[in-house]
């Protein structure tokens, strides 16, 4: 029997070699390099207890290099190996935190780096005015006008380092193209002073309702609300408002219909030469000017002369004479006077065929009648003219017959 124990060891070491010469030929020992594995942050949860918060938080990556056979380190992907940093039991200041590694099959791994910093803070709690930012402009026409907007100071949580940063906490709002009033609920966000937006720092509340009012624009003409008097021999020659037209704004549904806007009441008695004045708008409650605007009103004051003017009867005309009838003028005077009180330059423009006296015989028969005379000029005339009185007032005439 001990005459078969060599063979036997030979044997078996022949097969050793054997197996090692195959494992080394068919299916080497290699090595591989895969890049970019991420790092697992865990137990983070362990910092907020302990009131602390990471100061350069990172997507932290690392290679990991994998050695053993070929057929087993071909297996491996990317996605299967695990890369972790326990957070546990690290206190506020600088931590170098080693690296975990989990891969499947039977190989070696190597890390690198093996270690990650990571910096921890304290994690504080302040107040923030909350803002709310506009972008864009609205329909044409349309303004914005007041805008309210709740909570108006939020409260803000995170690592010291990055509450520091946060300046304000914004809102942002898009007015492009709006025309009507905006009621909206719009998500927060810390930013610092040049309204970047500040990560890892949490607030407290997400979202704040904000209405904003869109008010209409439009240009209105300036109506002077004169109560004056003059003095008899005086009349208002002329009124002129500065500037002459303004404009309103407010909601669209008070400014919309309106068409011209009134001074407030301008009062004087016995008013004898011309007055400048600054007046205040008669605005509707809700309704402001778009711009302030200093109104002035001028007054220009003309002395009143009078004219008389000789109508002869032969120009009066009778309207409306049943057809059958005819007009005995035998009784009517020669000529009608017309006295006309009005500024000079008004009476210059007068002419006597400006003049029109009609009398309407309308449904009358054949009688005696004393008629009421009434003259008329063209308007662009007679709304410059402050009275106007004909001698006689009244005519006597016949209609008869025709024979």
């Amino acid at each position: 029997m001990n005459r078969n124990i060599a063979p036997k060891i030979i044997s078996i070491l022949f097969a050793l070699v054997l197996w090692i010469y195959v494992m080394s030929t068919f299916n080497p020992i290699e090595y591989r390099n895969i890049a970019n594995i991420p790092v697992r942050l865990i137990n983070a949860e362990e910092l907020k207890d302990q009131k602390l918060a990471i100061k350069n938080n990172a997507d932290f990556k690392v290679r990991v290099k994998l050695t053993g056979r070929r057929d087993e380190i071909n297996k491996v992907l990317a996605e299967q190996i695990q890369i972790r940093a326990d957070l546990r039991g690290y206190g506020a200041g600088v931590n170098n935190i080693p690296l975990e590694i989990t891969v499947p099959n039977n190989v070696e791994t190597d890390v690198t780096p093996r270690f990650i910093q990571l910096e921890f803070e304290k994690i504080i709690r302040e107040r923030r005015e909350v803002k709310v930012i506009t972008s864009g402009i609205p329909r044409d026409s349309f303004v914005i006008g007041r805008l309210d907007y709740k909570p108006t100071t939020v409260w803000i949580e995170g690592a010291e380092s990055h509450v520091n940063l946060v300046k304000n906490v914004i809102a942002e709002l898009d007015i492009t193209e709006k025309s009507e009033n905006i009621a909206s609920r719009l998500p927060l966000k810390p930013v610092n002073s040049e309204n970047e937006e500040i990560l890892d720092v949490d607030v407290e509340t997400s979202y704040i309702d904000v209405s904003l009012s869109v008010d209409l624009l439009k240009s209105v003409s300036v109506k002077p609300d004169l109560q004056i008097i003059t003095e008899d021999d005086y009349i208002i020659a002329d009124v002129k408002v500065s500037p002459s037209n303004v404009m309103l704004r407010g909601q669209k549904d008070l400014v919309s219909g309106i068409t011209e806007i009134a001074t407030e009441p301008i009062k004087f008695e016995g008013l004898d030469q011309d007055r400048t004045l600054n007046v205040k708008l008669n605005l509707p409650e809700g309704v402001t000017l778009y711009k302030n605007t200093s109104i002035t009103v001028d007054l220009h004051l003309g002395k009143i002369e009078e004219a008389t003017y000789k109508i002869g009867k032969d120009k009066i005309v009778f309207n409306n004479i049943n057809e059958e009838l005819k007009v005995n003028t035998d009784d009517i005077p020669e000529s009608i006077d017309v006295r006309i009180v009005a500024l000079r330059d008004v009476l210059d423009s007068i002419k006597e065929n400006n003049i029109k006296i009609a009398v309407d015989l309308n449904e009358l028969g054949a009688d005696k009648y004393t008629i009421e005379l009434a003259a008329q000029l063209p308007f662009a005339i007679e709304k410059d003219i402050k009275e106007m009185h004909l001698s006689p007032k009244t005519i006597d005439i016949m209609l008869v017959e025709k024979q």
